[in-house]
């Protein structure tokens, strides 16, 4: 999170290059600074079937230029195994 905030918002994108409107904050109160999504979150959930053990890595790259390219993907365990949820659909 960027200092003095508790939530950033940006466009990330699956392993399809389809984007998706997400806003990633943290809670102001409790004992722990839990994360939680906003935006297209329910969206990506539906769409990719996800279900409770599911694991959804968010990962950001800033360009020479400064410029921050956010990636979302999404990973079932099967058989002791990770694979895409993207490389399914």
């Amino acid at each position: 999170m960027p200092d003095g905030q508790n939530s950033v918002e940006f466009v990330a994108f699956d392993m399809n290059e389809r984007q998706w409107s997400l806003k990633v904050s943290t809670r102001n109160e409790g004992k722990y600074a839990k994360p939680w999504l906003k935006g297209e979150w329910d969206d990506y959930v539906h769409q990719k079937g996800l279900k409770k053990g599911d694991k959804v890595i968010l990962t950001v790259q800033e360009e020479e230029n400064g410029e921050r390219i956010y990636r979302i993907r999404a990973e079932r365990k099967h058989f002791g195994f990770w694979y895409s949820i993207d490389d399914q659909q």
